[in-house]
């Protein structure tokens, strides 16, 4: 019997009606439940990794919260196309000269081979449908050597610790968002259903190294937040396309 991808599978719709149901409040319940970390580690994930003059696909951008701080870190990119499959959240993601905003999931994006030169993924592969098929199609939009950048939840593979994680997003979060935003706060209970299908974090770095040949994962957070890098294998010169990077996407 094959094994399961990991992923959010038979929950994803479930998922995203809770996030859609809090995207009014985004910010607030996000900066309440990380405890104020996660704009830290955006920037911490961000810096010296994203090149001058380099296209960048923001997978999962929400409401564009990656991108602003990208574009705070590096202005100089030459452009950043905002992927999201809710259109109440990407509506506010503002906008600017050099974004994009495109609707789409991320195991079938609309765009062409070796199209970004970077991708970042900020808390948001956590819910893709299939893991395994997210990576193998932002790999497939990657230049030669192209980085993806992730920062999202972690599963410590101390048990301890991982029941302790547990505990603060089936309770604790939940709570907080509560007492921040009211009753919509309540539907940050969908993230414990999404950490029960997270993949260890040692699990979670070989399943990178399925797609990847160059893979570092730092936890944070005492492994309940990771940091990762990893680059897409340069292909062979004869396997090279004969053009750069493709021009637009669509």
């Amino acid at each position: 019997m094959e094994e399961e991808s990991p992923g959010l599978g038979r929950v994803w719709p479930e998922v995203m009606q809770s996030i859609k149901s809090i995207a009014p409040f985004y910010d607030k319940v996000n900066r309440m439940i990380s405890l104020g970390s996660d704009r830290r580690l955006r920037i911490e994930a961000v810096g010296g990794r994203v090149g001058f003059d380099e296209r960048v696909l923001d997978a999962g951008a929400g409401n564009g919260v990656f991108t602003t701080v990208l574009l705070e870190q590096q202005p100089g990119v030459r452009e950043v196309v905002m992927l999201d499959t809710l259109p109440e959240m990407l509506s506010r993601s503002g906008s600017r000269w050099n974004t994009h905003p495109v609707l789409g999931d991320f195991e079938r994006t609309p765009f062409r081979d070796d199209a970004f030169d970077c991708v970042l993924m900020g808390f948001s592969l956590r819910d893709a449908r299939d893991m395994k098929k997210a990576l193998n199609e932002l790999r497939r939009v990657m230049t030669s050597n192209g980085r993806l950048v992730v920062v999202d939840l972690g599963k410590p593979d101390n048990r301890l610790k991982k029941h302790a994680a547990s505990l603060y997003w089936r309770t604790v979060a939940p709570l907080l968002a509560f007492l921040r935003v009211g009753r919509p706060g309540l539907k940050v209970y969908s993230i414990h259903k999404t950490y029960v299908r997270l993949p260890r974090n040692s699990e979670f770095k070989a399943l990178l190294k399925t797609f990847f040949s160059h893979v570092e994962v730092e936890e944070r957070m005492m492994g309940c937040a990771l940091i990762a890098l990893s680059r897409k294998p340069e292909k062979p010169l004869n396997q090279r396309a004969g053009n750069t990077a493709a021009d637009g996407y669509g």
